[in-house]
């Protein structure tokens, strides 16, 4: 669907499932996960990956992260909350093991599903929302490109901590033009820097 140097986009597929329950379930920072640390079958996951385009039109696109050299599964980039008719959604994205996190899987990743909801989607706006104190996927979602649009005070208590909400986003103007942060160009799903 979507290759970049590094890592591919495709449709989840439901023999991923077990894949996906594996990686939640030895999940070690369970600190940012919105819900909690909370075991899914691969039965749930089966579940859920079946009922993405149940809906018509779909309200979500998730797409799997597979790294290119060995095809391994790498965990999901997608976009929630579709609106089609107002061309918006709030990005979400979720790769396993920790130790595959701080290699620029999850940048390259994402570049790919902008250019994917921005050109060939033409999606006009995207959001995504991040705890406080994660400051790398704060830092990877200003890298692809996204402003700080606001922060929500004291939104969640986790572990007995009080954490501010922050709020990103980004429209398709900010995407598609000539000149974006890092100089990164997309073209045709790939991108060269």
């Amino acid at each position: 669907m979507a290759r970049g140097p590094r890592v591919y986009l495709r449709p989840l597929e439901e023999s991923d499932a077990a894949a996906l329950a594996g990686f939640t379930a030895d999940e070690t920072e369970t600190f940012f996960l919105g819900r909690g640390r909370i075991p899914a079958s691969p039965l749930a996951f089966a579940a859920w990956i079946r009922n993405i385009g149940a809906r018509q039109p779909p309200q979500t696109l998730e797409l799997a992260v597979c790294r290119v050299t060995d095809d391994h599964l790498l965990g999901y980039v997608g976009v929630w909350e579709l609106d089609w008719v107002h061309g918006t959604g709030e990005v979400d994205i979720a790769l396993w093991p920790a130790s595959e996190r701080g290699r620029g899987y999850g940048t390259e990743a994402l570049r790919l599903l902008l250019d994917l909801t921005f050109g060939t989607y033409q999606l006009r706006a995207l959001r995504a929302f991040v705890w406080s104190a994660n400051a790398r996927s704060a830092a990877v979602l200003t890298r692809v490109g996204f402003r700080p649009a606001g922060r929500l005070r004291t939104a969640v208590v986790k572990s007995g901590f009080h954490l501010d909400q922050l709020a990103f986003d980004m429209t398709d103007r900010d995407w598609l033009s000539p000149v974006r942060a890092g100089n990164t160009k997309i073209c045709s799903g790939t991108y060269q820097v």
